[in-house]
Formats: structure tokens, sequence, C-alpha cells
């Protein structure tokens, strides 16, 4: 029987290190569509530098642009344009994946130098600015109901509510449960009284989040 058990999580262990293990181009050819490969000698040459050392690198003659391409465990992918470090971060497999993923984009101003992060999709907004952490569940805030309760509920964990903007502690707790969970679930009211609903799967968030805050320390560098 442990022989068994054994046999079992071996094969296990070698099915999940193949799929890791699998190009993009392999398991997501669609994604790519007319993007030509770029050997890495030659977008080295270019001055262009992966996040990941393994990533597959495509140019798009339509839009002039390299992006990078990558698998991770669980069919999570990553697609970053390289010219803005715009990334987005999700599940591969999912049918709405430009709404459902979590896309990172930083920017610093040309002026005070302030860089200002934000992580979003159509559920969740967290935006990062000099002092502030602050989560929404809209990435349109000039249109949020501050009168009325907005809502965040991450799995099973018990619905977290604020009127306005979620900062500290709940920001703290509410990115802590996204690191590591499933979906998350968004209410909120815009100024007209409208209540919207929406739901995200979780996939790439804990990856996405990553990246931010390490491009926000690059930014913030320079």
């Amino acid at each position: 029987m442990k022989n068994i058990i054994r046999l079992f999580l071996i094969i296990f262990i070698l099915s999940s290190f193949n799929v890791y293990a699998e190009k993009f181009s392999e398991r997501f050819p669609n994604l790519i569509k007319d993007g030509v490969l770029i050997k890495e000698s030659d977008y080295l040459a270019q001055g262009l530098k992966p996040y990941y050392k393994d990533s597959e690198i495509y140019f798009f003659e339509d839009t002039n642009v390299f992006f990078e391409m990558k698998l991770l465990p669980l069919d999570t992918i990553m697609i970053r344009d390289m010219d803005n470090d715009v990334a987005n971060f999700g599940y591969g497999l999912l049918h709405n994946y430009p709404d459902q993923s979590w896309q990172v984009k930083c920017t610093k101003d040309k002026i005070t130098d302030q860089v200002t992060c934000a992580i979003f999709n159509n559920t969740v907004n967290i935006m990062h600015t000099r002092n502030r952490r602050m989560v929404s569940s809209t990435k349109n805030m000039s249109n949020l109901n501050f009168k009325k309760e907005q809502l965040l509920r991450i799995d099973k964990n018990k619905a977290i509510s604020v009127n306005g903007i979620f900062e500290n502690e709940k920001y703290n707790q509410i990115v802590s449960q996204m690191k590591n969970g499933i979906d998350v679930k968004s209410r909120f009211y815009d100024l007209s009284g409208n209540e919207y609903n929406n739901e995200a799967n979780l996939q790439g968030f804990k990856e996405a989040y990553l990246y931010m805050t390490k491009l926000e320390t690059k930014l913030n560098a320079h």
C-alpha cells in the first residue's frame, strides 16, 4: 500500500513539473498569434531585459512592441509590454482573461519624481503613492459614492467594508487575504446610487503584487 501511495506521489510530482516546464508557446499558442519569437542574443543586444530569465520574448509588428511571455505554475501566465513595463498576470485558461487578469502599471512624475503604482482588474483597484496605500472596488474612484459602503470579500472570509477608501489596517488585511485567496467579490455604489457587484479570480495576484513592489522600488531608486 505504501509503495502504491509513493508511486502516485511520484507521478503527481512529475506531471506537475512537466506542466510547469512546458513553454508558453506550447501551452498558449493562441495568445501569440502573429508574434515572432526573438532570440536571447538579439533582445539583449537591444537592451531588453526580461523580468523572468527564462521568459519567451515576442515581437508584434502590427504594434511595434516586444512582449515578454512567461508560463508559471498552474497555468498562471504573465504577459508584459517591455516598452513600458505594464504587465498582466492571471489564469491563462479563463475565457475572459483580459478582464480577470491583474494588470500592473507604474508611472513616475517627470517634475516631482513621485511614483504611482496600481494593480487592478474589473473588480479591485490597489494603488500606491508616496505616502498612501489604498484599495478600492472600482478603478474610477471619482465616481465612488462615499456615503454608501463598499465591500470586499475574499473567499469565505468575513466581508470587509468601508465608507470611502480601504487604507491602513484594512488595506493590509485585504492584500494579505488576496495573496492567499482563490476569488474576490466586490460591491460599490456610484454617485447616482447605482449598485455594482463584481467577482474576480485571484490566480496570479500574488505574482502581480510582487512585480508591482519590485517595479515601485526600482523607480524610486532612480
